[in-house]
């Protein structure tokens, strides 16, 4: 059932590692404005990535300035404000809900070394006291040696900051500590599991011996609320910064591990999830099943459990590229800066003469060590033909860690692609060659985590019902795979994964 209501906006904001971005919704997930501030982070050769929190409310003061002068609204018409964003960036705060030095976004292996001693712990292979066979299967998800996970940063913190983290009250996801810069009280989602493996799926509790396996202080970490709870108001000086009107209510929301879900319009679909942002992953509905797979993540949202591959390589890769190989574009606009790479990648050929790329962040299986490169190199490789095959690799990444959900679930004849390489159609027609499936395509694909946070708020009103959600969000474009193409990239695949295995 759809109740309507006029003039009633969702305001959502996202946080991202390199972006912020804020979208204007009607409760039915029609986007009515978008505004994108790209952020600088402090990311110094072989050291830590890091950005300063406080600098978040003022790229939102800036967006909003983007709304404001772009759309026609009026501040009164906006009846809920809710703040989704990437996991694992971490905020060390003071008992006033103040940023006591900058946030961490990635340890870049720094921390290893600790997260080798707690796998190597005797006790981590003996949880069966919590009747569960081992980490995976508690807290849907295990470490793994992964830089960009929130236990890395609160291992840093604990390991190498010891000062800070004495000091620190509470550490926060970075929707969270914007949300209390806003008015709202301190809290957690139940989807922070996947990245510091801590929270117990089935109850959304803290699980108090694997703190100590890690030795965290559960003190330090905020109480967990469901999604689309009311957490607060928009305070007085948040509001005239923002140009809004004050007690705005403030709605948690989940990270965008669940809102790209509920936005592209999966909750209750079967088709896979390509996220393709600057980071990449794949996620798929797997029914009610628990997973004990220390390659799968699985987390519960809407009575529904649902698998997610580890992270690997997106827009950072062509980032990489783009300031190392004489690709500068100072376009501002995502999508514009990384127009010249795609344009490049047409120029070689399918499988890029024979050159093979594996993504960042991807687990090598015998010795769970980090690796990427490319292979089978030659001289007479060019440019076009590098920079495709950084695009073929992640696709082909993505693919692999599609066919490991698959064991556990029905097959599906479709993916849908979001986030902004998903607003590119020769990335998406590689898609759909590689996967060799057709390739959904949604409305604004750059912005489906902004719309599920939305459409979060819409359930917890009760303006739509979860089954609604399907209906709302139609596909912009379906894009269907090319035989001949499809049937070479078979092939192709079929050596990706020899590298990949035995790298």
């Amino acid at each position: 059932m759809i109740n309507k209501s006029k003039h009633e906006y969702i305001l959502s904001v996202e946080i991202l590692a390199k972006q912020l971005q804020v979208g204007l919704f009607d409760y039915f997930g029609k986007n009515l404005a978008l505004a994108k501030i790209m952020l600088e982070n402090d990311e110094p050769n072989y050291a830590i990535s890091e950005i300063d929190p406080n600098d978040w409310l003022a790229s939102l003061k800036a967006a909003m300035r983007v709304l404001f002068a772009r759309y026609y609204f009026c501040a009164e018409d906006i009846s809920a404000i809710t703040i989704t964003g990437d996991f694992g960036i971490i905020v060390p705060t003071d008992n006033k809900g103040n940023a006591i030095r900058k946030a961490i976004i990635n340890t870049n292996g720094k921390i290893d070394y600790a997260l080798e001693d707690i796998l190597k712990d005797k006790s981590f292979l003996d949880l069966d006291v919590f009747k569960s066979k081992n980490w995976s299967k508690e807290a849907g998800s295990q470490p793994l040696r992964a830089s960009q996970e929130a236990l890395s940063a609160l291992l840093y913190f604990k390991h190498k900051l010891d000062a800070i983290y004495n000091q620190t009250d509470l550490f926060l996801e970075a929707k969270d500590f914007l949300a209390i810069k806003l008015g709202a009280a301190p809290f957690s989602t139940p989807d922070s599991a996947i990245s510091n493996h801590f929270v117990d799926i089935s109850d959304n509790q803290y699980i108090p011996k694997l703190l100590n396996i890690c030795g965290i202080d559960g003190k330090k970490l905020p109480p967990i609320v469901a999604s689309a709870m009311q957490i607060g108001e928009l305070n007085a000086l948040a509001a005239e910064e923002l140009g809004l009107v004050k007690d705005i209510p403030i709605f948690s929301a989940d990270s965008i591990i669940h809102t790209n879900i509920l936005g592209a319009g999966l909750l209750h679909q079967n088709s896979g999830l390509f996220y393709a942002g600057h980071d990449a992953w794949i996620s798929q509905s797997i029914g009610s099943k628990l997973l004990n797979n220390k390659e799968i993540s699985t987390t519960i949202f809407s009575n529904r459990t649902f698998a997610h591959s580890v992270r690997f390589g997106g827009l950072n890769v062509l980032d990489f590229f783009i300031k190392n190989f004489t690709l500068e574009n100072n376009s501002k606009d995502e999508i514009e800066k990384f127009a010249r790479f795609f344009e490049l990648a047409q120029q070689s050929v399918s499988g890029a003469h024979k050159l093979f790329f594996v993504p960042m962040h991807a687990q090598n299986y015998s010795n769970n060590e980090t690796f990427s490169g490319f292979y089978r190199t030659q001289y007479q490789h060019k440019t076009a033909d590098f920079v495709r095959s950084v695009l073929e690799g992640i696709i082909f990444f993505a693919k692999l860690k599609f066919s490991e959900i698959q064991k556990f679930t029905s097959d599906t004849e479709e993916i849908t692609a979001i986030g902004d390489m998903a607003c590119n159609p020769f990335f998406v027609q590689l898609i759909a060659d590689i996967f060799a499936r057709n390739v959904n395509v949604p409305d604004h694909p750059d912005a489906a985590s902004l719309r599920g946070a939305a459409f979060l708020v819409s359930l917890q009103k009760n303006r739509i019902t979860p089954e609604d959600i399907a209906s709302l969000v139609k596909a912009e474009k379906i894009v269907e795979p090319d035989k001949k193409g499809s049937e070479k990239y078979a092939y192709l695949y079929e050596k990706f994964m020899q590298i990949n295995y035995l790298s």
